[in-house]
């Protein structure tokens, strides 16, 4: 996962950590502007910093605090059972006699 300096430096951590609330649009639409055009930033740096098998874990999220909450779950180590779960749907995974062969290698790296 990419580092949280990336963040700050481009002054978007607060956005990416849910601290910074969307102001409402009725009463601060000049704040409200500023937060969703911070927040796509967020957004924007995420997602192109991501590689394919790990943009499919965000596609679903409105805004990077979500984005990034998705990633660290994703990430996140759980142990040796994690380690041990990966390993038994490595062992699952057959190639039929007329697959895709490169397609499936795919699916096998991504996992």
């Amino acid at each position: 996962m990419m580092d949280r300096w990336l963040f700050i430096t481009n002054q978007v951590l607060p956005y990416i950590e849910g601290t910074i609330p969307c102001p409402d649009s009725d009463i601060n639409p000049d704040g409200a502007r500023k937060w969703i055009q911070n927040n796509t930033f967020a957004c924007f740096i995420i997602g192109t910093s991501l590689d394919s098998s790990q943009r499919k874990h965000i596609k679903c999220c409105n805004t990077s605090y979500a984005m990034w909450k998705a990633l660290k779950a994703v990430n996140k180590s759980c142990g040796h059972l994690t380690v041990i779960n990966y390993i038994r749907t490595l062992f699952h995974y057959t190639a039929e006699e007329d697959a895709n062969i490169p397609h499936h290698l795919n699916i096998i790296k991504e996992t």
